[in-house]
Parts: C-alpha cells; structure tokens; sequence
C-alpha cells in the first residue's frame, strides 16, 4: 500500500509539474505582451525561488537526521535478527535429535554414539556440549532413582527382619525350595522397573516436546512481527530516499529555470526590435503579393477559358464513346444470334449423324443374320448390294462430320472477336474514367488557384516566439521522463508485491511446520497412551505372577509361618521372597 501512494504522490508532482509548465508558457506570453512590468515579474519569480530553495534545504537537513536514525535501527535490527535465527536453529537441531532418539528407542546407544563423534580428532581440552551435559544429567538421574529405589528396598528389608526374625527349623525347610522360582521373579521385576523408568522417560520427553512447540509458536509471532515492523521501516527509508532525490532534481531544474528566464528576458528585448524590423519587411511583401494575385486572377481566367474547352472536348469524346459502344454491341448483340443459329445447325446435324449411325447398326446386324442364314451363291449377289448400300450410308454419314468442323471453327472465330470488342470497349470506359479524373482534377487546381489570390500572405513569426516554443517542447519531454519514471515506479511496486506474496508463502510454509509439529504431537500422546496401555498389561502380568507364585508356594508359605496379604504388590513379593530366600540361606 505505501509503494502505491509512492506512485500516487508522483503522479501529482507530475501533474503539478505540467501545471507549472503551462504557468511558464503564460508567463512567456505576457511577458511578450507586456515589456514594461517584466522587470517586477522576474524579481518576484525570483523571490518564489528563494523562498522554495530554502524550504527544500530544510527539508533536505531533515531527510538526512531521519536517515541517520533509520540507519542506526537497522544495525540493531540485524544484531537482534541473528539471535534469533541462532535460536530457532538450535530449537529445530534439538528437536531433530529427540525425533531421531524416538525412532532408535535405545537411549544408551545414541548416547554412545554422540560421545564417540564428540571426541574424535586430536585429544585437547574442550568444554561439555550441551547435549553431553544432558547425558550426564539423566544418567543422573537414573542413579539418584535407583539409589532411592535401594535405600527403600533396605529399610522395608530391615522392618521385616525386626518384625519377623529367622527361625532355624523354618530356615531348614526353605532348603528344600527351587531357588529357580525366586530367580524367574526377580527377572520379571526388574523389567516391569525398567518399563516404568522407559515409561517416565517418555512422559519426559513429550513434556519437553510441548514446551518446544509452545515456545516454537512464541517464536514465530514474534518473528512476524519483527518482520512486520522491519518492513515498514524500509518502506519509510525508500520513501525518504526517493524524496530527497526529487527535491535534489527540483532544486536543480529550478536553478536552471531561473537561468533560463533570465537569459529568455534579454531574448525577448532583442527579439521586439528584430520584430518591428520584420513587420516593416512584412508591409512591403504585402504590396508584393497584391500584385501577384492580381497576376493568378488573370492566370485563373485563363484556366477557367481551357476547362471549358476540356469539358466541350470531354462531352464530344463521350457521345463518340456511346455511339462507338452502341455500335459495338449491335454486333455482339448479332454475332451472339448467328452463334445461336449456327448451334441449332451443328445439333439438327448431330441428330441426323445419330440416326445415320442406327441404320448403318441395323443394316450390319441384318447382313450377319443374312450371312449365318443363308451359305448358296444366289443370297452372294444381295450381300454385295447391302454393303454397297452400306458404304454409301457410310460416305454420306462422313459429310456432315466435315460441317461440324467447319462450323466450329468458324464459331471460334466469333467468339474471339467478340472478345476482341469487350477489350476495346474496357479500354475506351477507362479512357474516359481518366479524363474525368483529369477534368475534376483540373476544376480542383482551378478553385485552389482562385482562392489564393484572394486569400492574403501569411506573415512570418517572431524568432522569439520559436526559442519559447522549443522551451516549451523541452519542458513536455521532460513531463514525458517523470512519466517513464512513474512507470519503472509501477514496476518496482509489482515487483515488491510478489516480494510480498513471497514473503507471506515463507509464514505459510513456517505454518505448515507448526501444523506438522501439532500433528507428531497427537502421535506421541497416541505413543503414550501405547505406553500407558503396556504398563496396564505389565500390572496385569504382575497380577497374574503373584497369583502364580501364591499358587505355587501354597505349600511352603504355612510352615514358613510368612503371611502375605491381599492388597501386595510386584515390590512388595519381591521382598517377601528375597526375606524367605535369606532364611533358606541362614537355615
């Protein structure tokens, strides 16, 4: 939007421009008018500029503190950008790590591993990086829970001891028992340990996972809006520039007008005074062309006489040209009838060609019929007679065939002079088409003629006049210039635009990254609630061992004189069972 009201804003100072430019051109005119009050005008013009150099002087002064403030902005604009780059990056690595853990689901190997890369390369002293520091943290921790776990278990062990002590008969029977149960028990109890510390490990990780996507998102509004604000603030400083360079080029035009009108002042003077020698000039060729209309009047009298004698000339052609086409196509009218006459001779002998033709046909088929009927000498002398009789029909069936011929031919020399007469009579209408052109043509020059002998000589401008013309032309190329430059202003406005648009797919695409960051959030808590799941089927099996290792013990634990009550858990048997393991050892 501000790019838009950039290209707004040059397009009033184009048109204030144009406006100045057509206030010169009256400023010329009146000064061309008026001689004696240009004195007052070229100083109050020069007063309008000094007043207008000094407003854009200042506003120069101001352009350049507010650059300077921008500029200082800027520098601490990209310092705080880099930060947060740095941020984000260290952000999305962390998160790649986890990703990369989750997928391996073996803590210790990626642990070993990441040392392993750490310390290659020559032995020196480095810092911890801080994914070492977090190993070590949660190996930490891991020991702190297990000591606790421990120091737990002993106390438990003690209060049993004190509550219950060993028998030595009791103890004497526990030899008998399979120490293997007791072993299968304690393997089963350390894995559902190592589940609920994976299970810990997990809820862990997911808590840390959404504190990542929760600062991830603070993250990114914040980043839009920086990026909001660091647009505005390069919008403002293109803005300042582009203004100082206008009112830089402003100053200068104005120092050249000023000039210009100056030097145009002196112009003037010098142009009156060769203008008064040229009206002096112009007086005398005013007398000169009053004699020499009177000269082209007399020149178009005698026109007017010859267009008359070309009109008569004309007619006569044309009535010669009407009897010539009326004549020829008299003939046309009567070759075509002798034609038609000639064509119903040539059909009436094809008929009778036809009908020769089917005689002959007849006479033919009789002789063969003669021939196959009758082989005596007396039929011999009839046969000779048929085809005398067919070769006369034969000879005069020939005749009519040469007329044909004749016919035609002469047929094709009618129509060639048919022919011959169409071309004469397109030759003689374009003869006459050309001489009324020519005839018009001639009236034309005639009428041109006469009015300029009437009409009087124009006189000749002031050179004076031809300089502030120029200028004037001069000023329109240059509004022509501004106009290119709102132009290339309008592209650099679309170009920002698909900046823009660019700009806003790149959050689109960071949201995208939230959306898929939301979605693998939705599949660790379905992990977890696998998690969640498994540890409910491990409390199962928990269950289900105790009821075992209650069924199995059922004849050991009364002589043991060891109760274990209802509401025990895999912990709590598991003491039990280490107490009975220990008096079986005393024992």
């Amino acid at each position: 939007m501000s790019k838009v009201d950039e290209a707004e804003k040059w397009k009033k100072k184009a048109a204030e421009l144009q406006f100045k430019v057509n206030e010169m051109e009256g400023a010329v005119a009146k000064l061309q008018s008026e001689d004696n009050t240009s004195d007052a005008k070229i100083e109050s013009l020069n007063k309008l500029h000094a007043q207008k150099v000094r407003a854009l002087m200042n506003s120069i002064q101001d352009l350049k503190k507010q650059t300077a403030m921008a500029k200082a902005q800027n520098k601490e604009s990209n310092r705080s950008k880099l930060i947060d780059k740095l941020k984000t990056e260290l952000v999305q690595q962390e998160i790649a790590i986890q990703a990369l853990r989750d997928l391996i689901r073996d803590d210790e190997k990626c642990d070993e591993q990441i040392i392993e890369y750490l310390n290659k390369g020559p032995p020196r002293i480095r810092p911890l990086s801080r994914e070492e520091m977090r190993i070590q943290i949660r190996r930490l921790k891991g020991k702190l829970s297990t000591t606790s776990k421990r120091s737990s278990e002993q106390a438990l062990d003690d209060l049993d001891r004190i509550l219950n002590p060993p028998d030595l008969e009791e103890n004497e029977e526990m030899k008998n028992i399979d120490p293997l149960q007791n072993e299968k028990i304690i393997e089963l109890l350390e894995e559902i340990e190592n589940l609920k510390l994976d299970l810990k490990s997990k809820e862990t990780a997911a808590e840390s996972l959404k504190k990542q996507n929760k600062k991830l998102s603070e993250a990114l509004q914040s980043m839009q809006m920086k990026e909001n604000g660091y647009e505005i603030i390069d919008i403002k400083v293109n803005k300042l520039a582009v203004e100082r360079e206008e009112l830089v080029s402003q100053l200068n035009q104005n120092a050249q007008i000023e000039g210009q009108t100056l030097a145009r002042h002196d112009e003037l003077e010098v142009g009156l005074k060769a203008a008064q020698e040229q009206i002096n000039g112009l007086k005398k060729k005013l007398e000169n062309n009053v004699i020499e209309r009177q000269k082209s009047l007399k020149e178009i009298e005698r026109l007017q006489k010859e267009l008359a004698m070309s009109l008569a000339s004309v007619r006569d052609l044309e009535g010669q040209i009407a009897s010539h086409a009326t004549d020829s196509e008299s003939k046309v009218s009567d070759l075509h009838a002798l034609l038609l006459q000639k064509d119903t001779k040539i059909a009436d002998l094809e008929t009778d060609v036809i009908e020769k033709d089917n005689e002959i046909s007849e006479l033919k088929s009789q002789q063969a019929q003669l021939v196959r009927k009758d082989t005596e000498d007396g039929k011999d002398f009839e046969i000779e007679v048929l085809r005398a009789k067919v070769k006369q029909l034969t000879q005069k069936a020939n005749v009519p065939e040469d007329l044909i011929a004749a016919e035609r031919s002469e047929t094709e020399k009618y129509k060639q002079r048919v022919k011959d007469l169409t071309r004469q009579v397109a030759e003689l209408q374009e003869q006459v088409e050309y001489l009324e052109q020519h005839n018009i043509e001639a009236q034309r020059q005639g009428s041109a003629l006469y009015l300029a002998g009437k009409r009087p000589a124009e006189p000749k401008l002031p050179a004076d006049y031809q300089t502030t013309k120029d200028l004037c032309e001069k000023l329109k190329s240059e509004i022509k210039e501004i106009k290119i430059q709102l132009q290339t202003r309008d592209r650099e406005l679309l170009e920002a635009r698909n900046e823009l648009n660019s700009q806003k797919a790149a959050v689109v695409g960071l949201r995208q990254k939230v959306k898929q960051t939301d979605e693998e959030k939705v599949v660790l808590e379905q992990k977890i609630f696998g998690f969640s799941a498994q540890k409910q089927s491990a409390v199962d099996e928990n269950s289900t061992i105790k009821e075992k290792v209650i069924e199995q013990s059922r004849d050991v634990i009364p002589k043991l004189r060891v109760g274990i009550p209802p509401q025990y858990n895999a912990v709590q048997l598991l003491k039990a069972s280490r107490d009975v393991m220990n008096r079986l050892v005393r024992g």
